[in-house]
């Protein structure tokens, strides 16, 4: 007859395991109904000698070549590391650690058991961390798998494999999270987390108010701005930091994936009102082949004749008139509040502070009278285009 594995345990140990966990017995044979605190030893009046990992650093030990058995299996170590590993799996909680004792009640020496040390759970990852919080927020909320997907327009399928980590979120998944359970940024600033190095500090709280904002007046002084550039320029730029290490493969993915997730809003029905000034360098600033830039100005001409949308080139003969030197984001939000983002090297800066945001717009309309004309930045644009056709 199969014997279950908390079955396993009571019949090896005398523990009786009941439906709100298990019995721990610390060194001074003091009962607990919860696991130790992490890094606290913890003995089990066990008939041999053992050591039990917790369940999420069990995997880490299956290759030991030395658990340290005494008497009780007879020798038959393999056995014994199977029957224990399987016990191990079902131990509660994923901080659980167990530190055996013989039946002498005593600390097992060192060459009993070449593993007798306090093992501590490996840290949650960012990844782990949105998981939890997602099933937690859940939970607290009331809501099953499909009542949250449907709230969100996704599938329970889709939420359930978040939850339980088989599959990365989103930018857009993080986005319905924080509109589901109407958590502010919450979930977008957790996704950030999981990018560690990909993503400035402070650009996903940006991302949140850009995918609201109703109008937007952006400058950029070195590369093309992210809002109107190609899958194959975001991807060469990027191609750049991940050779100088900056950021891993899959990290340069992700900001590329994220980036024509941005792109979003500049197609929907309520598509927000656009003015764009690039310096001159912009341009001419060869990012990936001839063939990528040609394709990327192309794209500009493109947008340069939309509805909504302006793009004005500041030339470089403007020199010390040019009044802007970083990059900057105007947000225009519902209720005609202002709000300002710039970049530093290291991080983001979105600016709430009227006063500076003031300050801001001024330099940037006066860029914008500076700045060629519509006309003219579309004809200058279209020159650079030819030259790179006409490359080597």
């Amino acid at each position: 007859m199969a014997v279950s594995s908390r079955g396993l345990l009571r019949r090896m140990t005398g523990c009786n395991l009941g439906a709100s966990g298990t019995a721990w017995r610390d060194a001074g044979s003091v009962v607990h109904s919860t696991p130790p605190p992490i890094g606290r030893r913890c003995a089990l009046p066990l008939s041999l000698p053992m050591y039990l990992p917790c369940r999420s650093v069990t995997k880490s030990f299956t290759t030991s070549p030395t658990w340290g058995f005494g008497s009780g299996f007879g020798g038959s170590t393999r056995l014994a590391t199977a029957l224990l590993l399987s016990v191990a799996e079902s131990l509660p909680g994923r901080h659980t650690v167990l530190y055996a004792r013989t039946v002498f009640n005593r600390p097992l020496r060192k060459e009993e058991c070449a593993l007798s040390r306090t093992v501590l759970p490996p840290p949650v990852t960012p990844r782990e961390h949105f998981a939890t919080q997602l099933r937690q927020t859940r939970e607290a909320l009331g809501l099953t798998q499909s009542q949250l997907a449907a709230r969100m327009g996704y599938s329970a399928v889709h939420v359930s494999a978040v939850e339980t980590g088989r599959k990365p979120p989103t930018l857009p998944f993080a986005k319905s999270l924080d509109h589901a359970f109407d958590s502010g940024t919450k979930f977008v600033d957790l996704y950030g987390k999981i990018h560690g190095t990909s993503l400035l500090q402070g650009f996903p709280e940006y991302v949140t108010h850009e995918a609201n904002a109703i109008a937007l007046r952006i400058f950029q002084p070195r590369t093309i701005d992210g809002l109107l550039q190609t899958a194959e320029y975001a991807t060469a730029w990027e191609s750049g930091n991940v050779i100088r290490g900056e950021v891993t493969q899959e990290q340069a993915d992700s900001r590329v994936d994220l980036l024509l997730d941005r792109q979003r809003i500049l197609t929907g029905a309520s598509r927000p009102t656009l003015s764009t000034i690039m310096d001159e360098t912009c341009l001419r600033r060869p990012i990936g082949s001839p063939l990528v830039m040609v394709a990327q100005l192309r794209r500009l001409e493109e947008l340069a004749e939309q509805p909504r949308t302006t793009i004005q080139i500041a030339p470089d003969s403007l020199g010390q008139a040019n009044p802007l030197n970083h990059p900057l984001t105007l947000l225009t939000m519902p209720g005609r509040v202002v709000l300002g983002y710039t970049e530093g090297l290291s991080r983001g800066f979105l600016e709430r502070d009227g006063e500076t945001v003031a300050r801001w717009a001024d330099s940037y309309d006066q860029l914008r009278v500076e700045a060629l004309s519509r006309a003219a930045s579309l004809s200058m644009i279209r020159k650079v285009r030819e030259d790179y056709e006409h490359a080597p």
